[in-house]
């Protein structure tokens, strides 16, 4: 979940830079893959789940 209340479906949790504070996730879709990187001062939480 994002500040303001934002949360994005279907991402996972790919690195966190340190320097940057920047946190890149992968936002998977019908039509394919895109990376997203987003300002770790706006998230508020990160849900980990398992994979079987």
């Amino acid at each position: 979940m994002l500040a303001g209340g934002f949360s994005l479906a279907d991402v996972f949790f790919i690195s966190l830079d340190p320097k940057t504070c920047c946190a890149t996730f992968l936002e998977v879709a019908d039509v394919g893959a895109s990376p997203i990187i987003i300002d770790c001062q706006q998230i508020i939480l990160i849900r980990r789940s398992t994979i079987a």
